[in-house]
């Protein structure tokens, strides 16, 4: 909101007889926009026959704001008008408290150039050394989680706003939180909206149906030459007042150079493979197993679990613990232990298979191994 929306007149009035009471009324004559009048009335007694009643006159805000006050009269503009059309026309109404007689005023014309508010928002900036800002883009060098900061002004101070970001392309699976709210507009008619953004690492982490997900298509192998092979969100932010007004922002390109975090996947494998064999005489019964884990990340939370394919379908294999879950110490280095119960025929074959889940990440590594009862000699 400007500050020149506030206009002082000073009404001149004639006919009146010196020594008589008088009301006075500040009428609305028709007009674009709603204005109030302060004071809107009062009382006097006559000196002369001739007087001025000083008034100010406030062009509002925003129309939203002319709800139970006393605007005078009006008729809105259609949309798509110029600030320098807003007017209105009002007039002094004199009563004699004694008679009741009135005498009206001249008609006063009050145009506001430019001085009711212009709701507008702009996405200023990521606000961090991780990031550079450039208009109408931001660019994430070393980290895959920014802070978005808007930046909404002329605002009608104590009145609620609602706030959304839209996203209008991306070429890659981005979580933005929260993506929509509201607030109240504070004294100075400004606010600022944090949301922060991440790029998903890897693109599986981030499912269909995950919270705040944004849409997105990935790129082909083409249009990754094309976009230099980095990754992007864009983003416009829109603000809507309770009356109705809107305001939309440029769009703003997150873009990720090179981000996202280096990611790290474990080894596994199995002791004795890539074949275990069994003698026909030791084909059922119970053997240890282990999976040597090397290169985890140290202190994080890893998932396991060991299944077998079975053969004609036929399960020939159970495990005791078949899932749980671990961490690794120093060096991301370890084991995963377990019993294996076979139920093996003669000369039978199946498989075997271990999967290692980082929690954090929901990255998958596999192992198989074979498993046969056909040697000369049990292990």
């Amino acid at each position: 909101m400007k500050k020149n929306n506030n206009f002082n007149l000073s009404i001149p009035v004639s006919g009146l007889i010196k020594r008589e009471d008088y009301r006075y009324d500040i009428v609305g004559l028709g007009g674009n926009w709603p204005v109030i009048a302060l004071p809107p009335s009062g009382s006097f007694t006559a000196t002369s026959k001739t007087r001025n009643i000083d008034t100010t006159i406030i062009f509002l805000p925003t129309t939203g704001s002319s709800h139970n006050q006393n605007y005078l009269d009006y008729d809105l503009l259609t949309c798509g008008y110029q600030t320098d059309e807003v007017f209105t026309n009002i007039s002094a109404k004199v009563t004699s408290l004694g008679d009741g007689s009135i005498i009206q005023s001249p008609v006063q014309l009050v145009k506001c150039s430019g001085c009711v508010y212009q709701m507008g928002v702009d996405i200023s900036g990521c606000g961090s050394k991780n990031c550079e800002t450039i208009p109408s883009k931001i660019t994430l060098t070393s980290s895959n989680i920014v802070s978005i900061t808007g930046i909404a002004s002329g605002l009608l101070p104590n009145a609620k706003y609602n706030y959304s970001f839209t996203c209008n392309d991306s070429n890659w699976p981005s979580i933005l939180k929260p993506i929509s709210g509201s607030f109240i507009a504070s004294q100075d008619g400004t606010e600022t909206i944090v949301s922060k953004l991440m790029f998903c690492y890897p693109s599986g982490n981030c499912p269909s149906g995950t919270s705040n997900l944004l849409p997105y298509t990935l790129d082909s192998m083409a249009e990754k030459d094309l976009n230099n092979k980095k990754l992007h969100t864009n983003l416009t932010l829109s603000i809507l007042s309770e009356c109705g007004d809107l305001a939309t922002s440029k769009e703003t390109a997150i873009e990720c150079d090179n981000c996202l975090p280096c990611v790290r996947y474990a080894n596994i494998v199995f002791s004795g493979s890539p074949l275990i064999t069994l003698e026909p005489g030791c084909c059922q019964g119970q053997k240890f197993m282990s999976v040597n884990v090397s290169n985890a990340i140290p202190g994080e939370k890893y998932t396991y679990n060991f299944d077998s394919i079975p053969s004609s379908g036929t399960q020939f294999l159970t495990f005791s613990p078949s899932s749980g879950e671990i961490y690794f110490g120093s060096g991301g280095y370890g084991k995963i232990n377990t019993v294996m119960s076979t139920n093996l025929t003669d000369y039978a074959q199946t498989l075997l298979t271990v999967e290692l889940i980082h929690t954090n990440t929901n990255i998958k590594v596999h192992d198989t191994v074979g498993l046969a009862c056909r040697s000369d000699s049990c292990d």
